[in-house]
């Protein structure tokens, strides 16, 4: 592995292929500020969230990392004020993120794909639903 931050992309592919209700709508961190100007919902947003320090050693040099990756599933149905629209859009979306994703193995050097304490879906007040699902893994640097 050379690229500390390769699983974003190779998450990215796996929900494009794995995951035909987005329509391709999977996209990085860059892409975070147009999803409120005319971004077609349901649409998937993998973010780098930080690591931590599993294991390290100093004589051999090698550090194992945990890693950890937020999917956002973004939703929205104006005519439903509560919201209910919304989640029954991303509700089948997020089933099969967590589907294709947990267990599975992004590459060389990434451990299997596990979810970790998530944070609260939010709304803002255009309709938009955001539901984020964290995704851990592990690798050797």
């Amino acid at each position: 592995m050379t690229d500390f931050l390769q699983a974003e992309g190779l998450i990215i592919d796996r929900i494009k292929a794995e995951i035909p209700d987005v329509g391709g709508r999977v996209y990085s961190a860059t892409d975070l500020a147009d999803v409120r100007t005319g971004v077609k919902t349901p649409s998937v947003y993998v973010l780098y969230q930080g690591f931590s320090v599993e294991r390290q050693r100093a004589i051999t040099c090698k550090a194992e990392l945990g890693q950890s990756w937020v999917v956002v599933t973004v939703g929205r149905n104006v005519r439903s004020k509560d919201g209910k629209g919304t989640r029954e859009q991303v509700g089948p979306v997020i089933h099969q993120i967590m589907k294709s994703l947990l267990g599975w193995k992004p590459g060389d050097g990434l451990s299997e794909l596990e979810i970790s304490q998530t944070p609260d879906a939010f709304y803002d007040d255009n309709g938009f639903g955001f539901f984020p699902v964290v995704f851990n893994t592990k690798l050797i640097i």
